[in-house]
């Protein structure tokens, strides 16, 4: 693990996160008024800073920030359409939005929700050749994206290497993205758009692991007794080698499972501290992902006369980055915590 020190970045973090909200519930608005008001109450306020990631790397690669700012309300819009239909699907309840407006209600709005985010990626004031890649990738992305939640809504993955196929279409593929829109807002750098796709990436496994953490550990009010198909602390403890990994398997089979006794027994085999100490891992290669230059050197694209050219990262986007992560992880020590 590394301790990254960045100096503060120039642009005002707070009020970027208010224009992201702003334009999302004026996108949502021009669907129709209620919707608007619907958004506003579905969107925290402030937003999470990880609303900034496609500003993080549109920063790196030198894009402005105004339509940045666009492509991240475009992308929170797609994005809680899919939790929508996600929710949906898995039938959670403690505060979806189905169970207080119906599914068939729900499922409308996530699809309005979707066609808005698609539709202002589609009218960013960027390079038509930059905005027509934008396109590709989001329906590249989304299909993927689809792939990993149709394998999700299966009969679950019954080992750990089966969890991270679906984790990899899912989860990474979706932070892949939002991460490569931004980049793509200030570059065609193949290097440094696969640069920030991979900071994406790295994101993704780390926030699915950390997910998956507070799922099992700290439930969510009313989800205190539920709990369905195992992610990464299950399918990590049943792939351990030790003993207590086979009382494990015992207990799922067992069922129906008991909470407590569940986080007891994860708790015997270390897995808490081992999934963190995987997610800040994560964390690092993310933030090395958007060094200015990677290992001393910067990557190379072809230049205009076919000769190889330097083409470095600014600073900005990982100094956002840091920001956000030691946002995200102040309170990390909690994870381990009873």
């Amino acid at each position: 693990m590394q301790v990254a020190i960045e100096s503060k970045p120039s642009i005002d973090l707070i009020d970027v996160l208010a224009q992201i909200r702003r334009r999302v519930i004026a996108v949502a608005t021009a669907g129709w008024p209620e919707l608007g008001s619907i958004a506003d109450s579905l969107f925290a306020n402030p937003l999470s800073p990880f609303a900034l990631l496609p500003i993080c790397t549109s920063q790196a690669a030198s894009g402005p920030l105004a339509p940045a700012v666009r492509a991240a309300a475009a992308l929170l819009l797609i994005e809680q359409g899919m939790r929508i239909v996600d929710d949906c699907a898995d039938g959670s309840a403690a505060g979806a939005v189905h169970s207080r407006l119906g599914v068939g209600r729900a499922m409308n709005l996530a699809m309005a929700f979707q066609t808005l985010g698609v539709r202002e990626l589609e009218s960013l004031p960027i390079v038509p050749r930059r905005r027509s890649a934008i396109r590709t990738d989001a329906f590249r992305s989304m299909l993927e994206i689809c792939h990993g939640q149709d394998l999700d809504l299966q009969a679950g993955a019954r080992s750990l290497a089966e969890y991270q196929v679906v984790v990899e279409r899912k989860s990474v593929a979706a932070y892949e993205w939002v991460a490569t829109v931004g980049a793509m807002i200030g570059t065609d750098s193949p290097a440094l758009l696969a640069r920030c796709a991979r900071c994406g990436g790295e994101l993704g496994w780390m926030a699915q692991i950390l997910n998956d953490i507070a799922a099992v550990w700290f439930p969510k009010p009313g989800e205190e007794q539920e709990f369905t198909k195992p992610g990464f602390p299950v399918l990590l403890g049943l792939h351990l080698d030790h003993p207590r990994a086979r009382a494990l398997a015992q207990l799922l089979r067992d069922g129906p499972l008991d909470r407590r006794q569940l986080c007891a027994l994860l708790d015997e085999l270390q897995v808490r501290p081992r999934l963190l100490t995987m997610a800040l891992d994560h964390r690092d290669r993310a933030l090395a992902a958007l060094a200015p230059e990677l290992d001393g050197e910067a990557p190379r694209d072809n230049g205009p006369s076919g000769l190889l050219r330097r083409v470095p990262l600014r600073p900005q986007g990982r100094q956002i980055l840091t920001l956000c992560l030691d946002w995200l992880l102040h309170d990390g020590i909690r994870l381990l915590g009873s």
